[in-house]
């Protein structure tokens, strides 16, 4: 797929979901294999036999299973037990798919959930260190070119005015009181 395939791809598939959760309704096992498209490049949302709703006729919570989507594409707070979960989850699985569009591979290929958590953990934490590791070099070589603007600019003025001072000296009284003030 062509880069504007995949930007078209996407903006169906979440406006496909916004239709879905505008009706109450949670798919809950987005996957690539879920998502048919034709050549054309229109999608349509398939397998709804793990959907569920989420909105209650008696206002109470809503008890869904844990054990739901396949673990490439299933949420931390699913993949943690949680029975109380909505719309988020399904979001979710949509970012692992715009992840497998990018980069042609999944995201997260966990062999259990434990090691699906600990590779959900990794990228976030690597990703939250090069952020700091990033912010920290451009404030680095950002305050290291500030000294030398300020420095360099202090030097130049001091030698120009330093310069501009003799120049005035001499000019003001002449070479025989130069002469005068620095003979021996």
């Amino acid at each position: 797929l062509e880069p504007i395939h995949k930007q078209f791809v996407m903006y169906q598939l979440l406006k496909a979901l916004k239709f879905i959760h505008s009706a109450g309704i949670v798919h809950r096992d987005l996957k690539p294999s879920n998502v048919l498209i034709n050549s054309d490049a229109c999608i349509k949302i398939c397998d709804f036999g793990l959907a569920r709703s989420v909105m209650s006729l008696t206002g109470k919570d809503i008890i869904m299973t844990d054990y739901v989507a396949t673990r490439w594409y299933r949420a931390p707070e699913v993949l943690l037990g949680s029975t109380k979960y909505n719309s988020q989850a399904d979001m979710w699985s949509v970012g692992c798919i715009f992840g497998e569009l990018l980069n042609g591979k999944p995201m997260f290929p966990g062999t259990s959930t434990l090691n699906q958590l600990n590779k959900i953990r990794y990228l976030i934490i690597f990703n939250f260190l090069f952020f700091f590791l990033w912010l920290f070099s451009f404030w680095f070589f950002f305050f290291n070119f500030i000294f030398f603007f300020f420095f360099f600019f202090h030097f130049f003025f001091n030698f120009f005015f330093f310069f501009l001072s003799f120049f005035f000296f001499f000019f003001f009284f002449g070479s025989s009181s130069f002469s005068r003030c620095f003979s021996i």
